[in-house]
């Protein structure tokens, strides 16, 4: 994930906050604010993984039938 998001030309700052971890530098540590829940998910939006997900729709679909 962070080598994707780097990769996509995301700022170390916010990957660091995507993956948990902290930023220690006096600048961004100390007196930045948290980036908003709008800037994280277009960042999470750019991560792109080779990964096909539709066998599990229908499994997906059927739990939240058998959850009602």
């Amino acid at each position: 994930m962070v080598d994707e998001l780097k990769q996509a030309g995301e700022p170390k700052e916010l990957v660091s906050e995507l993956v948990g971890q902290i930023v220690k530098d006096m600048t961004f540590g100390r007196y930045g604010k948290c980036y908003s829940v709008q800037v994280l998910k277009m960042a999470v939006e750019k991560l792109r993984f080779d990964v096909d997900l539709s066998p599990f729709c229908t499994y997906i679909s059927k739990c939240g039938e058998r959850d009602l």
